[in-house]
Formats: structure tokens, C-alpha cells, sequence
């Protein structure tokens, strides 16, 4: 799956600025699926995720599901340097709700890798 096959939602956030989320699946009929929010890990991006969502073991689970991966500031492909004032891993945790709340999420299941973990254990407190 291309970045074209995935829904980029930019979210404003109160402390971490712009925080891009790939969205796999069909946020229109959410109803009934599980979300599933994803956080990668340092040097990687949301391509993480998306490959890991593809593998043929995850097929009964991606019908089910609507994916949000999340992208950390400044980890997209071809990014800029980051000139702004890195947020901390706690904002960027605490700053997830408002990726909820843009979607009209209310729960979710949410995955990290490395330092995403770390961000989604902040987001989960």
C-alpha cells in the first residue's frame, strides 16, 4: 500500500504543533471495527505500521480495523529539518487525544515500537 492508498489527516495539536496520521481503512464506517492507533519508532515513519499491517497474518484483523498511524513530527518522508522546538515525549503523548477527538474516536487500541511505546504508554496514563 502507497502513501496515495492512505488517508493523510493533518491534526492540530496544542503542544506538538502538526501531527500527520495515515489512515488505513475506511474511517466512514468505522462502526462496528476496532481503531487501532500506531505510533513507530525512531527513524522510521509511518511505513512501519503500514507493512506491518499488510502482511498476509494481519488480513483477518485489517477487515476488522481502521488504522491511524501516526507520523511523529519531522519523520515523514523527505522531511525538512526540524526547526522548532522538539516537543517531549510526554506532549507528544498527551497530544494523541487530539487525533481521537479530530475522528471522533472515543476508544481505541493503541501500538508503539521503541520510542512510540514509550509515547503511547504516556498517551494511555
Amino acid at each position: 500500500m502507497s502513501d496515495s492508498e492512505l488517508q493523510l489527516l493533518p491534526v492540530e495539536t496544542s503542544k506538538s504543533g502538526v501531527i500527520n496520521v495515515y489512515v488505513q481503512g475506511n474511517l466512514e464506517d468505522k462502526q462496528g471495527k476496532t481503531v487501532i492507533l500506531t505510533v513507530h519508532d525512531v527513524g522510521t515513519n509511518h511505513k512501519a505500521f503500514v507493512r506491518f499491517v499488510n502482511h498476509p497474518a494481519m488480513a483477518e484483523v485489517k477487515q476488522r480495523a481502521v488504522f491511524l498511524h501516526v507520523c511523529v513530527p519531522g519523520q515523514e518522508d523527505n522531511a525538512p529539518d526540524y526547526i522548532h522546538d522538539f516537543p517531549s515525549l510526554a506532549q507528544l503523548g498527551e497530544d494523541l487525544v487530539c487525533v481521537l477527538d479530530k475522528v471522533d474516536v472515543k476508544t481505541c487500541i493503541a501500538f508503539g515500537e521503541g520510542a512510540g511505546a514509550n509515547i503511547v504508554c504516556r498517551f494511555a496514563v
